[in-house]
């Protein structure tokens, strides 16, 4: 959430409040519910789950997601400020009523935000639901699993779709009518579209190199999870550290 609003604060934009509503009071809500309700091991494993709320194993797995979810979203927006359609239509506060604060979404600046950070949001879910070694396997959060296709696809439609009714409700891929239609976009938009261009709408080709970039950090994320915390390159790490910093006795823990 701070990316997210250190972004915002940097591009002079707020995503819009259709996408808030969704992350505060809906994405966050239900997603938490469900990741509870995976189950615990059928059998208790030799050790327990680390207590350590600062403890390595924490740590790795935040400070790692945050890294690969700060090199996404300022990737997306790099990719963004290189194609030549974009450019000579940055946002610049000074050509519009600020005072219209919920309608600073409109513009390609907050749409990619926007997109971008909704796919990490609902990706942390299936990140966390890794139960390890202590909790049954992530397939079987029957819930969750659920969630997570809806969720994904309904940001997918957002992110590919022409303009829309939805597209329109999050300001994605949107623009007023009579410049949608001056697009040949027929049937959609809004009456008043807080932008000197009238819109927002990217081209095909680049939608689907954004998608294709937020499916590659949700790839990401899972794989470093599960791979570098919860799986081998983690338990080799763990290997090393206690062969270079153990006396040689061994412990117990109750």
């Amino acid at each position: 959430m701070a990316m997210l609003e250190i972004t915002q604060f940097y591009f002079s934009v707020i995503v819009s409040q259709a996408v808030w509503i969704s992350i505060d009071g809906v994405l966050t809500i239900t997603l938490v519910i469900a990741i509870t309700q995976l189950l615990p091991a059928k059998r208790l494993y030799m050790s327990r789950p680390t207590a350590r709320l600062l403890g390595p194993h924490t740590l790795a797995s935040i400070w790692g997601q945050t890294a690969i979810n700060h090199a996404f979203l300022f990737g997306a927006i790099g990719l963004l400020f290189r194609q030549k359609w974009f450019r000579c239509h940055e946002f610049d506060s000074r050509d519009i009523d600020t005072s219209l604060w919920w309608l600073l979404a409109d513009n390609f600046e907050a749409e990619v935000i926007s997109i971008v950070c909704l796919f990490q949001f609902v990706n942390a879910a299936a990140v966390h639901n890794f139960g390890y070694l202590f909790r049954r396997p992530w397939m079987t959060n029957y819930l969750l699993v659920f969630l997570y296709c809806i969720y994904m696809s309904i940001i997918s439609a957002l992110a590919l779709a022409d303009p829309n009714s939805l597209g329109c409700l999050y300001r994605i891929n949107c623009g007023e009518r009579s410049v949608l239609q001056d697009m040949h976009y027929n049937g959609a938009g809004v009456d008043t579209y807080n932008s000197p261009i009238g819109h927002n709408v990217m081209p095909r080709r680049f939608r689907w190199t954004l998608w294709a970039l937020c499916a590659t950090n949700v790839v990401a994320c899972l794989a470093y999870e599960k791979l570098v915390v919860l799986g081998p390159v983690g338990r080799l790490v763990k290997r090393w550290w206690r062969s270079h910093h153990s006396d040689g006795k061994s412990y117990m823990k109750l």
